[in-house]
């Protein structure tokens, strides 16, 4: 697992997480863009660089919103994406970091549960952890997180265009809609399985 710093937050909190991660066995690199690219890369490039290669988890301040072939590029990538929210943006260097510190071992284990392409929003207050799910309505490689159990069965959530939050639900086949938005947890717990009325997506 490699972890990326986009060009919007400081190199130095990179480079000092390259140095807290030197005890995790499992991380093979923490760089910042400006380690490898030019500062002014286009987004689309380093993403679709990053994306060959594999095994990437991208660390931004970006909604990745600017232009068709960047959102297009990120939906190909099957890239990991954790985007701080815009709260993060208003606090200074060491309250970054120090809450970035915080944050880190749920960045790491939700990294661990996710296979294919995902884009998650990290709340400035950790809250126990919990991310939201960024719906990308058109992702090409869905992403899949791994509940803590032996069947590592995926969740379904069904539409719902209410106010009212979608009933989540465990069914055995049930590959959860890409464009759905849900609340993860870095401690995944698996969900009470459909009543028979609930069809499998």
């Amino acid at each position: 697992m490699k972890f990326f710093f986009d060009n919007n937050l400081s190199p130095h909190l990179a480079h000092a997480i390259q140095e807290l991660f030197r005890v995790e066995k499992t991380v093979a690199r923490v760089i910042h863009l400006s380690d490898r690219f030019a500062p002014d890369a286009k987004d689309h490039d380093w993403i679709k660089a990053l994306g060959e290669e594999g095994r990437w988890v991208v660390l931004s301040q970006d909604a990745f919103r600017k232009n068709d072939i960047e959102r297009k590029a990120l939906r190909d990538s099957g890239l990991i994406t954790f985007v701080f929210h815009r709260q993060w943006t208003e606090r200074q260097h060491w309250d970054k970091a120090q809450n970035l510190v915080k944050w880190w071992p749920s960045v790491l284990d939700q990294s661990r549960k996710i296979k294919g392409g995902a884009a998650l929003r990290v709340p400035w207050r950790y809250s126990n952890g919990k991310f939201e799910q960024i719906p990308l309505s058109s992702l090409s490689k869905a992403a899949h997180l791994l509940p803590l159990t032996p069947s590592h069965t995926p969740t379904s959530a069904p539409s719902n265009t209410s106010d009212t939050p979608p009933t989540v639900c465990r069914t055995p086949d049930a590959t959860p809609p890409a464009d759905q938005a849900v609340a993860v947890s870095a401690i995944a717990i698996p969900p009470p399985a459909c009543p028979a009325s609930i069809s499998a997506y």
